[in-house]
């Protein structure tokens, strides 16, 4: 089974996806929402990650790691596979892992009155009412909406649902 050294030569990695600890060094293994993960140096390691990268070629430069079988904790290298984040959420929707995406309502305002759209119009456009428009655009943390509602909104606005994605929720 191949290995790589990871982390500045702190931990070794494997294909199937264990990792361990090669020279002692402070470090804390736990589980970040539901990811396996390696805190060493003040730094958060998820382990899916570092097999990855360690084993898994990425020639289109894809942020994220998807798990194929949805199962969070396994992390063998056949069972990963980079990813965008539309990519992601479409598998977790496909799969059935997460109904809900959580919109930038920031980004779909900027893309909205890009495209020099009021509310109201863009709700004749998609069919989705005005006010649940104006709830995915408040300034707070954010709204949750259905994959189907963020494509029709993509569509609209002539992006991708990637566009529309907050960045720091995609993992």
């Amino acid at each position: 089974m191949r290995r790589a050294v990871v982390c500045d030569g702190k931990f070794a990695v494997y294909e199937d996806g264990t990792i361990n600890e090669i020279i002692e060094v402070p470090a804390k293994v736990h589980y970040n929402c539901g990811y396996l993960a390696i805190s060493a140096d003040c730094r958060n390691h998820l382990v899916h990650r570092l097999v990855a990268e360690a084993f898994i070629e990425n020639p289109d430069n894809k942020p994220q790691v998807n798990h194929k079988d949805g199962n969070k904790r396994n992390n063998a290298a056949s069972n990963l596979e980079w990813v965008t984040s539309l990519e992601n959420v479409q598998h977790a929707w496909d799969t059935g892992l997460v109904p809900n995406i959580r919109l930038d309502g920031k980004a779909l305002m900027a893309r909205r009155k890009a495209c020099g759209l009021t509310q109201m119009e863009l709700s004749k456009i998609t069919g989705i009412h005005r006010v649940t428009i104006a709830k995915f655009e408040s300034m707070d943390a954010g709204k949750y909406a259905r994959l189907q509602t963020a494509v029709k909104i993509a569509d609209a606005l002539g992006c991708t649902i990637d566009d529309l994605i907050r960045k720091e929720d995609s993992a």
